[in-house]
């Protein structure tokens, strides 16, 4: 019961670092909208970085050291953010500050049926949950399925390494490619249309592939292209 309540908990305390991140970045880079795709993408290739560590380490652990290891590290790098970091944010000049003025003139604040009535914010909800689903599953269940259906011992797992690699580096690609399309005149909206559309149709094609082959190469290629794509 007390493992169950722990990993219930887990978001908890999980999901405002996303936000704070998230936040930080957009505030350091709010003055250069052809830096703040890149700035993400790099934000995002780190997090791959340390799955793959994970996906290479990991099955040649105890699960019990694994959950150890990795909870004392980011105990430790806690300890460090909060000792080192300063808030380093430009500050913007006079006709710059409208920017950072906000549009929002209802100080009550917003309604909560504004989170549910309007189909942009719809569009985020569903594309990032298709996301975070396709995601999820596969960090969760990719080792399970290779060593169930297609025979992978725990050598072979450390395969699974591989598409985090890939994610990595096409994470910082797309990232550069974002911005290099607005800095051409590209309108940001277009952009974030295009980038969605490859990082969600591209993985569900070859999810399809994957659970079509039964070898563990053409497997492993297949998901790691998936997930190549899944990086936009």
């Amino acid at each position: 019961y007390y493992l169950i309540i722990v990993i219930f908990s887990f978001p908890i305390v999980d999901i405002p670092n996303f936000g704070y991140t998230y936040l930080k970045v957009d505030t350091f880079f709010l003055l250069s909208e052809v830096l703040r795709s890149r700035a993400f993408s790099y934000l995002i290739s780190a997090g791959s970085v340390g799955q793959t560590v994970a996906s290479v380490i990991c099955p040649h652990l105890a699960w019990q050291t694994s959950f150890l290891t990795f909870g004392i590290l980011g105990l430790v790098w806690s300890l460090f953010w909060l000792t080192m970091y300063e808030d380093q944010a430009p500050r913007p000049t006079e006709d710059q500050i409208p920017l950072f003025v906000s549009k929002v003139t209802n100080t009550n604040g917003p309604r909560w049926i504004s989170f549910i009535s309007h189909w942009s914010l719809w569009s985020v909800y569903i594309a990032h949950f298709a996301m975070n689903w396709s995601t999820y599953i596969i960090m969760q269940w990719l080792p399970t399925y290779m060593s169930s259906y297609l025979g992978a011992n725990s050598h072979s797992l450390s395969f699974t390494a591989m598409p985090y690699v890939l994610n990595s580096l096409f994470c910082i690609v797309a990232g550069h490619f974002a911005d290099n399309l607005v800095s051409h005149s590209w309108t940001v909206l277009t952009v974030r249309r295009l980038m969605t559309s490859i990082g969600l149709i591209g993985p569900a094609v070859f999810l399809i592939f994957f659970c079509a082959v039964d070898n563990l190469l053409f497997a492993v290629i297949f998901i790691s292209i998936s997930i190549f794509f899944g990086s936009a």
